[in-house]
């Protein structure tokens, strides 16, 4: 299943639910993208990532109003793969 959303900024970003479980968020303005990391423990882990003009998701966020979805699609794990995000969710 495949969906678009327009940022604040017009762009558009791509969302893929590969999975029940996995997300995979592309587009062009993923080149100009903030992401914050979990500081216990000197980790790498991705806790949020925010493009330019959005939109901001972070760990425990809920990703089924991408996909009109009734059911629940919390983001657990971020992983960021060179063009693209891939958000693991339970």
């Amino acid at each position: 299943m495949k969906t678009t959303y327009n940022n604040r900024y017009g762009d558009i970003i791509t969302f893929e639910k590969v999975d029940d479980k996995e997300v995979k968020m592309s587009g062009y303005v993923l080149d100009f993208i903030r992401c914050g990391y979990d500081d216990e423990f000197n980790s790498k882990k991705v806790i949020m990532v925010d493009p330019a003009g959005g939109p901001y998701i972070q760990i425990n966020s809920n990703l089924k109003f991408y996909f009109n979805l009734k059911d629940d699609l919390i983001v657990k794990e971020i992983d960021l793969q060179g063009d693209h995000i891939i958000f693991k969710c339970k």
